[in-house]
């Protein structure tokens, strides 16, 4: 493999720099080139350089670092390996990814424990994952409480434990067209919108952001979890140059016709609204578990999109 030269390199960009000084300064006066090697007057420092030790702000220090892993349940990403595994080959798994955190001094783990409107956990709401036993619906047996497991297991790392859920993606083609009758596409099927190969919730739905503030509170309420995560798949992405594919147009007209006309405020755009309906989620949400347990955080993993599609 070939090294990079820095020197080298400012000598190809310079051809100056093969000759000797001596010579550079004789050809310089001879030429007239004694222009080019004057000194410019440097810049004004910014304000800032300026100022005082007394009257610099203070920037106060990071009360913590954050060092978190994502493990990634859906499609078996990062755990389990692959479903219906044994239950001890299930948690030596697990233990061997939060002994790595811990030997890394990470301190935080992101375990996602609702994929698409399931649990990697004894819910009273929803369906054990697919992805855990490899059958929607199917407790672990000999019976054991993944989440339960986690928490525990990370706190004598000193690892927090956040539990990461997605709010809105309710299934996958893997599933196959018979959902277990505590599923949401069994209990609330006008409730869900196709797209791609997924079924969503509309989160326009009054019912549907309310059921997953009921999911995440559940959480937060039974285990000493230390956040809950939400997942940036709040809409399904749009293809290039077209709308989210999800039909929404009922609330949105209900919105635009009824809202609107009632309050009498200027109405927002459509993205707009999407927008302000997920802003409204997050900070009940917030206050709800600031409410309940005020140490438990409120995290959120959206990634900059610069510009649509």
């Amino acid at each position: 493999m070939r090294r990079f030269s820095i020197t080298k390199h400012r000598r190809l960009c310079n051809p100056l720099a093969y000759f000797p000084a001596a010579v550079v300064l004789v050809i310089a006066t001879l030429t007239g080139w004694s222009s080019a090697f004057a000194v410019e007057e440097k810049p004004p420092l910014p304000r800032w350089r300026n100022l005082s030790e007394s009257e610099a702000p203070s920037v106060p220090e990071p009360r913590r670092e954050f060092r978190g892993v994502w493990i990634a349940t859906v499609y078996n990403l990062d755990w389990p390996s692959k479903p219906g595994l044994p239950v001890e080959t299930q948690q030596a798994e697990l233990l061997d990814i939060l002994d790595r955190a811990a030997a890394l001094h990470l301190n935080a783990i992101v375990l996602q424990v609702r994929t698409m409107c399931d649990a990697f956990y004894e819910s009273p709401l929803e369906p054990w994952s697919y992805y855990l036993m490899g059958e929607l619906g199917q407790a672990p047996e000999p019976f054991w409480d993944p989440l339960a497991f986690a928490v525990e297991a990370a706190h004598q790392r000193g690892l927090e434990l956040h539990a990461w859920l997605n709010p809105f993606r309710a299934t996958t083609a893997e599933y196959g067209d018979v959902m277990p009758a505590n599923h949401v596409s069994s209990q609330y099927p006008w409730l869900t919108r196709t797209s791609g190969r997924h079924l969503w919730l509309d989160p326009s739905s009054e019912f549907v952001r309310n059921r997953f503030l009921t999911v995440a509170f559940d959480i937060v309420n039974r285990y000493d979890i230390d956040a809950i995560h939400m997942d940036d798949y709040f809409y399904p992405y749009p293809a290039k140059g077209e709308e989210p594919g999800l039909d929404d147009e009922e609330n949105w007209q209900r919105y635009r016709y009824g809202e609107v006309l009632a309050t009498g405020e200027e109405p927002m755009d459509r993205n707009e609204w999407r927008r302000e309906l997920v802003n409204n989620l997050i900070e009940e949400l917030y206050h709800d578990i600031k409410r309940t347990k005020p140490w438990v955080k409120l995290g959120i993993s959206p990634f900059g999109i610069w510009r649509p599609g």
